[in-house]
């Protein structure tokens, strides 16, 4: 039988289509991920990738392997779940992973909404763009995700709610010769000093796209510097002639105390923003924040 970590790792090798992306993301070494893919074609007697420079793709036996890893991997999940509930360890504690842009547009008045409904409420939040939510949810790792899953392939075992958009705008400290310049494009500040949080592939290519219609080579590396951090951005680009990038909301306090300020653009950039779970109505703690972020920020 395939342990939980192989199938964590065909899983996420079947969505992200890359081994050096996907063990970046599981955070295990490539040549652990090539083994574990290694054995579960020796244990299944067949080849479940096609391997090429350009992309990892799935055999037809790959395919149909894929969906009874999924079954297999949702139902290992609940069976641990029930096992530390015979136990009695469960833990009411809610699990949310949140990508940085939506800390400040959603995160902070989602659990000041729940905090007032439920003052003994407990909970764990990591911030991050690096983690693959979809698997973590299907893991049991996080009971909620609130972020951008446009880089993601679609998926019929996860609830997602699909929340207003928000613009992205770029910032820099005064004093710094860009905000005398513009308004600017998209590829234009590319070629500028970015600190930005992990951008993912999806991005990278909107970027790259954006390069190419302006008819300007491509980058080697976008962002400069990248920080899942908020507090480490802005004060990098408010110390800095680096530049910085965000939600409204994100960037609020240090526009409206003047150590940032906005730059002009031709163009407005928009933020998808999404919240998934395995099921809204799984604890009280999860249907409370899904039900206020339905009714705040649903789009």
């Amino acid at each position: 039988m395939l342990s939980r970590d192989t199938l964590s790792a065909l899983i996420s090798l079947a969505t992200i289509g890359n081994f050096k992306s996907t063990a970046a993301t599981l955070g295990v070494p490539p040549v652990k991920l090539t083994r574990l893919v290694q054995r579960a074609e020796e244990d299944c007697g067949f080849q479940i990738f096609h391997r090429s420079r350009v992309a990892t793709t799935l055999t037809s036996r790959g395919k149909k392997l894929l969906a009874a890893c999924k079954e297999l991997d949702l139902a290992a999940a609940d069976f641990e779940h029930k096992l530390e509930q015979i136990r009695g360890k469960i833990n009411e504690e809610l699990k949310i992973s949140c990508g940085p842009l939506a800390t400040h547009t959603v995160l902070l008045p989602v659990l000041r909404a729940l905090l007032k409904d439920r003052p003994d409420i407990t909970a764990t939040v990591a911030v991050t763009a690096h983690r693959e939510p979809i698997q973590q949810l299907r893991a049991g790792e996080i009971d909620l995700f609130i972020g951008d899953l446009t880089h993601t392939t679609a998926f019929d075992d996860i609830e997602v709610m699909v929340l207003e958009k928000r613009e992205i705008i770029f910032v820099a400290r005064p004093g710094n010769p860009v905000l005398s310049g513009g308004p600017y494009s998209l590829a234009e500040l590319l070629h500028k000093s970015l600190a930005l949080p992990h951008i993912h592939r999806y991005w990278q290519t909107a970027f790259n796209d954006a390069l190419k219609e302006a008819g300007v080579p491509e980058l080697p590396k976008v962002p400069q510097i990248e920080c899942d951090d908020y507090q480490t951005l802005i004060s990098l680009a408010a110390t800095t002639d680096i530049i910085t990038a965000g939600t409204q909301e994100q960037l609020e306090e240090a526009l409206a105390s003047e150590v940032l300020a906005r730059i002009s653009m031709t163009a407005r950039i928009q933020y998808n923003i999404c919240c998934a779970c395995r099921d809204p109505q799984a604890a009280e703690a999860l249907k409370l924040a899904w039900q206020a972020i339905a009714e705040n920020y649903q789009a």
